[in-house]
């Protein structure tokens, strides 16, 4: 139980450094594309963060599948989960900002 626990945890964590880390290079690297509160309608830059989350959340299901060891479906699963609910709140005033 402590193991399924450690796992989620530690994929969380990885996906938040990598995440943080990725988007602080993104922003950077495209600035001009940003506007002053960071950000941006672009469809490349919108792109890619898509393909930054989606390698991110890999390599966080790789780490939570690799400390798990016994319920590495169910820990994954979880750390799905969490990343959504996370993700929701994150993204949906932005989306309304759009509109």
């Amino acid at each position: 139980m402590i193991m399924s626990i450690l796992s989620v945890v530690a994929g969380y964590a990885i996906w938040t450094i990598l995440f943080l880390g990725g988007s602080a290079g993104i922003r950077s690297a495209m600035s001009s594309s940003h506007d002053a509160a960071g950000y941006s309608s672009d469809v490349s830059v919108l792109l890619t963060y898509l393909v930054l989350s989606i390698i991110v959340s890999v390599a966080a299901g790789l780490v939570t599948a690799k400390v798990s060891k016994v319920k590495i479906k169910r820990d994954t699963l979880i750390l799905a989960g969490a990343l959504l609910a996370t993700g929701i709140p994150v993204v949906e005033p932005a989306v309304r900002d759009w509109t």
